[in-house]
């Protein structure tokens, strides 16, 4: 393939084309030292190729070493060393919709006159946050305006490649290899490049997690909206799970996971503490006492789970002080290990 017809300048810096496109595609300048890829763009840019055009464009179609080697005008294959016989210029991936609709917002926020954020992207099907930090692995970027560079557009979404240390996060850049991210000679730097984390996705609620009822629930006698329930087995129900409130057995309810959401880690916590409290009671009220009601020669032992145990006296229950071989302890620091009424060695 001889020198190509066609090919069209979009961008140029000072004089110099930066970005071109040829056959619907775009086609960006690259610093790579010379180093040649199959498919790039070769810009002659002197007379040294002795049946090449200066000036004219021709596909790189194999490699000589690092150089690129063409089909020149006689259509025979031509190479040349780089010595700045010639420029590169390499396919950009095409942006998907969300990152042409990206680009087109920022562009019409700086028309307006104003910096506008999208709080959540979506990138390659997937949804990334805002977040105020430095880009790590996993992460996606948006360059900002004014940190174009020839491996990174700006306003462009790219993922966050690898991170070495405080200063070189690296990036997927336009040509599927990763470049330094922060670059002051690029104003890229952590204060401008908009870093999104991905969104955690939810796991589908199942038998033994917490879950809140959703607000559209009635109240069914049992629970409804807002209450905190725990998640039962309903196999061959006509519901997805019976389910129970904290600290409350007397009952039960059936939902289906539409009518539910995960409860928080804080809901959580507090349902746990309502069912560890409710056990507790149902415990001391299994022996006909209110919870932590000791009496004179109840066994116990100290809460830390220590090998030691005592006999509580009538003036350890009133001081509230009790009194192991070792050490003394606070009466609601204690465990009841056999009640008084449950002693074999009383009558």
């Amino acid at each position: 393939m001889a020198k190509l017809e066609g090919v069209k300048t979009i961008d140029m810096v000072n004089g110099e084309i930066t970005k071109v496109e040829y056959g619907g595609e775009v086609y960006a300048k690259v610093d790579v030292n010379g180093v040649a890829e199959v498919g790039d763009l070769v810009l002659i840019t002197d007379d040294s190729w002795v049946h090449s055009t200066e000036g004219m464009f021709y596909t790189c179609e194999a490699l000589s070493d690092i150089n690129p080697r063409i089909s020149d005008d006689r259509n025979e294959y031509d190479s040349n060393y780089y010595d700045g016989s010639y420029e590169l210029f390499r396919k950009q991936a095409a942006p998907t919709l969300d990152e042409r609709v990206s680009v087109l917002e920022t562009k019409v926020a700086s028309l307006e006159g104003e910096e506008k954020t999208a709080e959540i992207i979506n990138h390659n099907g997937a949804e990334y946050t805002l977040v105020d930090r430095k880009a790590q692995p996993g992460d996606v970027v948006i360059i900002p305006k004014g940190g174009g560079s020839p491996y990174f557009e700006e306003g462009k979404m790219y993922e966050v490649a690898d991170e070495f240390d405080d200063v070189k996060v690296t990036a997927y850049g336009n040509n599927g290899k990763h470049y330094r991210l922060y670059n002051e000679m690029y104003d890229r730097t952590q204060d401008n490049v908009k870093v999104y984390e991905p969104v955690a996705k939810s796991e589908p609620l199942k038998v033994g997690d917490y879950a809140k009822v959703a607000p559209h629930v009635s109240h069914d006698g049992y629970a409804g909206a807002g209450d905190i329930v725990k998640l039962h087995d309903n196999t061959g129900g006509c519901y997805d799970f019976k389910c129970t409130k904290p600290g409350d057995e007397s009952g039960s309810t059936l939902f289906n996971a539409s009518e539910l959401v995960r409860a928080t880690d804080e809901e959580v916590a507090e349902a746990k503490r309502q069912t560890e409290q409710a056990e507790i009671e149902a415990k001391w009220a299994s022996i006909g006492r209110k919870p932590s009601e000791f009496k004179k020669g109840d066994i116990v032992h100290s809460e830390n789970g220590a090998a030691e145990f005592t006999v509580l006296a009538a003036d350890e229950i009133i001081t509230g002080k009790v009194s192991f071989e070792s050490r003394r302890v606070d009466l609601d620091k204690v465990v009841l290990v056999t009640p008084v009424e449950s002693r074999f060695d009383r009558e």
